[in-house]
């Protein structure tokens, strides 16, 4: 009977310690409304870049000036990606800002562009390290970049 006794103490011991540990954070709730920044995103990109021929001979090309305009109401930070799809070959464009020697591949560029501005940068190719070969001679191949407007 003592030995019951001592359990039950020792088990209100326990939940009674268990209820003061847990009665010492007290978590609090809101929900937050009408607070959003409110901006418009305009980003206009070229429909379309054609690099021409690229042969073993001349792996590499690179487009002419081209133009990301923001019409928006806010800063960007502009990042690109390939859709998700692609040809290995792919793997090897680049992207690089004018004035910029720097090459960037696809998922490594950022470009900041001010609001009711634009930026130029160009699309490259550079096949020199490309050792896939295909079963036909001349293919058509094309991919999709994806620019993302992210507020800065």
């Amino acid at each position: 009977m003592k030995f019951k006794r001592e359990k039950t103490l020792l088990l209100i011991l326990i939940f009674f310690l268990g209820v003061v540990t847990a009665s010492n954070e007290m978590l609090v709730k809101i929900n937050l409304i009408g607070y959003q920044e409110e901006y418009e995103v305009y980003l206009s990109v070229p429909d379309e870049i054609n690099l021409g021929n690229i042969t073993k001979d001349k792996p590499y090309a690179q487009s002419e000036k081209k133009y990301i305009y923001n019409n928006g109401t806010k800063k960007f930070n502009i990042t690109v990606n390939l859709d998700k799809d692609y040809d290995p070959v792919f793997d090897y464009l680049y992207l690089k800002s004018y004035g910029d020697s720097t090459q960037y591949k696809v998922d490594k560029f950022i470009i900041s562009v001010d609001k009711n501005d634009n930026r130029t940068f160009y699309v490259g190719i550079n096949l020199t390290n490309f050792n896939k070969t295909y079963e036909l001679n001349n293919l058509e191949l094309n991919t999709t970049l994806i620019f993302n407007a992210i507020p800065a």
